[in-house]
């Protein structure tokens, strides 16, 4: 029993040593330990507690296995060392601690040593070193490039290929050779000058070469990083060539494309234009020049609508924003163009997209045609046909007119001289029936009977009102101008006429007013108007007739407060045999109309309907005094 105490006399000593110590039995259970177990580990419970537990208390779940077999081996079959394993911590975190299991035994006792060693930072940077690794090693096999690894003379020491169909030679041709034992001169050139700028610089970038392989010309490209020295203290170098043939043909195609249309551009007779969507013009060509009168550097930066017809500057904008939104792709429209000197021109315009690598839109290209001098040919062209339509409108309006007025003419010749005749016997009876009446003694139908014969009387003179309208109508109208008073002229038309007592009449015209005008004509003008006037008005209102000379000018006026006249009648108001009233043949205002043209003068009007209507005759000044 004294060997066991001394045994753990011993143990004490334990804790100069560096690294947690931890003494238990065969079992597990814990016997003694150093402080290091605590406060490097942080395993958890106090002192105390932890010598009552059991070593395999403090082992991750996963490890209690491997741990038991470890141990038991140790005991069998001598100390094991370097296992790895998870130990438990006070604050539920875990820990990797690398052991070493050591049994001691004598006559009296068997322990076992348990030297632990925190190894979580190591594995951690081992981890980060596998990933960095690992990293690289898939960088390295997503590379498409070819890699090599190379000295200043170039001698091949490795590579990486994607393929070793994109390899010049196969590897155990060229590792260990130089380039220039593998490829031509003239590559191999640019190699060993690009390799000496690495090694100056420390890089080099963009170098490219050509080779001759069997599946045709190829293009390379260099990028070459500076490694460092070797242990044979020789710089070392990193070469990236990458196989740039289809960028290469590409650029040849858009070169030749861009030959090619710059030739379009600028050798077309049409004026060409590129510009950016927001409508900025960027490159124009000769012909766009001389359309608009500018040189090209007052047009390049401009925008399109700083030459475009104010008037067309919406069209032109929104056709930019149905092009940038993809709305359309290409589109034709024209416009108007202002020139430098102010001259407006008319332009057919073909404008389309041009997209980027990605499909969408980059620019809009624009070609423009001159059509000033068709558009001048179709307007005189339009004015030609309007014209000659309107000519022959006008003379089958006047074939119509004249032949309708002919058969008119004949019509009221002959209604004249049938009615004249009867009609002035019918006046001579009521002559004769009036002074009869008013001879004869009263008696009860007396009153009655005149009655009747006013009404005869009125509509004789109504009947003689059309006849002389038609007379006036068909024979030929020559003026006899005399100078007569207005006001005295006006009067006797009023005269003729015989007007409610519901309606009020006024005269505007000078007493001194006179001109120079057939008198008899102009009766009849105003006897018309006037009686026209009345029967617009069947529940009452004003009749003003008014007259001015201004200007050797003479003016007449006729208004009413009446019933006005509506749009359908005013189409047809002087037009012969076209009446809208229930009685007469509408020979009234046509018979106006020709006595005052009779004049060399004018008659228009002004109406409201339900407000009434003005009349207006205009004398000219040769038939004014």
């Amino acid at each position: 029993m004294s060997s066991y105490l001394d045994i753990l006399k011993k143990l004490q000593l334990l804790e100069g040593v560096p690294e947690p110590i931890v003494v238990c039995t065969p079992g597990g259970q814990i016997l003694a330990f150093n402080e290091k177990l605590l406060s490097d580990l942080r395993l958890l419970g106090k002192r105390e507690e932890v010598l009552k537990g059991n070593v395999f208390d403090y082992l991750a779940e996963r490890d209690l296995r491997r741990a038991r077999a470890d141990f038991e081996a140790a005991i069998r079959s001598g100390p094991i060392g370097g296992k790895v394993f998870s130990l438990k911590r006070g604050d539920g975190t875990e820990i990797a601690v690398e052991t070493s299991v050591k049994l001691i035994k004598d006559k009296y006792a068997t322990f076992v040593i348990i030297i632990l060693r925190d190894v979580s930072e190591r594995l951690k940077a081992e981890e980060a070193v596998r990933e960095a690794r690992d990293k690289l090693e898939a960088t390295v096999q997503a590379i498409p490039d070819i890699m090599f690894e190379v000295d200043m003379e170039g001698r091949i020491y490795d590579y990486h290929s994607p393929t070793h169909g994109a390899l010049y030679a196969p590897p155990d041709v060229f590792l260990g050779k130089k380039v220039g034992e593998i490829l031509p001169a003239e590559a191999t050139e640019t190699i060993i000058k690009a390799i000496a700028q690495a090694d100056r610089a420390g890089w080099h970038v963009g170098s490219s070469y050509v080779l001759d392989m069997s599946t045709g010309r190829r293009w390379f490209e260099l990028s070459i990083q500076k490694k460092g020295r070797d242990k044979t203290n020789h710089d070392r170098f990193i070469v990236l060539v990458r196989d740039i043939t289809k960028r290469k043909k590409a650029e040849e195609a858009l070169r030749e494309s861009e030959v090619k249309f710059r030739a379009a551009f600028d050798q077309t007779g049409a004026g060409m234009g590129m510009a950016t969507l927001d409508g900025t013009l960027i490159e124009v060509n000769d012909a766009y020049c001389r359309m608009l009168g500018y040189e090209r550097g007052e047009i390049i930066g401009k925008k399109t609508v700083a030459f475009t017809h104010p008037d067309d500057i919406a069209t032109t904008m929104r056709t930019f924003e149905m092009l940038a939104s993809l709305e359309k792709d290409t589109l034709q429209y024209e416009k108007r163009y202002i020139r430098k000197d102010g001259r407006q021109i008319f332009a057919f315009i073909n404008v389309s997209t041009i997209h980027d690598a990605d499909g969408k839109p980059a620019y809009v290209l624009a070609q423009i045609h001159d059509v000033t001098e068709r558009k001048r040919l179709e307007d005189e062209l339009r004015m030609h046909t309007e014209h000659l339509e309107e000519l022959v409108k006008e003379k089958t309006k006047q074939l119509q007119d004249a032949q309708r007025l002919a058969t008119i003419g004949e019509t009221a010749t002959m209604v004249g001289h049938d009615l004249r005749n009867p009609l002035q016997a019918i006046v001579n009876l009521i002559f004769i029936m009036d002074e009869m009446l008013d001879k004869a003694p009263p008696f009860p139908e007396k009153e009655d009977m005149q009655g009747i014969h006013r009404r005869i009387e009125q509509n004789a003179n109504y009947m003689n009102k059309i006849v002389s309208d038609l007379t006036d109508f068909a024979r030929p109208l020559v003026p006899n101008l005399t100078d007569v008073s207005v006001v005295e002229v006006v009067k006797d038309a009023m005269a003729n006429i015989k007007i409610p007592v519901n309606i009020k009449t006024g005269l505007r015209i000078h007493e001194d007013l006179r001109a120079k005008i057939d008198p008899l004509m102009m009766i009849r003008v105003l006897t018309n108007l006037i009686t026209n006037a009345v029967q617009a008005m069947p529940e009452g209102g004003c009749i003003e007739v008014g007259a001015f000379k201004r200007d050797g000018k003479l003016t007449l006026k006729v208004t009413d407060t009446g019933i006005g006249i509506s749009e359908k009648v005013a189409e047809m108001l002087f037009i012969p045999l076209r009446s809208h009233k229930s009685k007469g043949m509408g020979m009234g205002l046509p018979v106006v109309k020709r006595m005052v043209e009779a004049h060399n003068g004018t008659i228009t009007y002004s109406t409201a309907e339900g407000k009434g209507t003005t009349f207006i005759i205009g004398i000219p000044q040769e038939s004014a005094v």
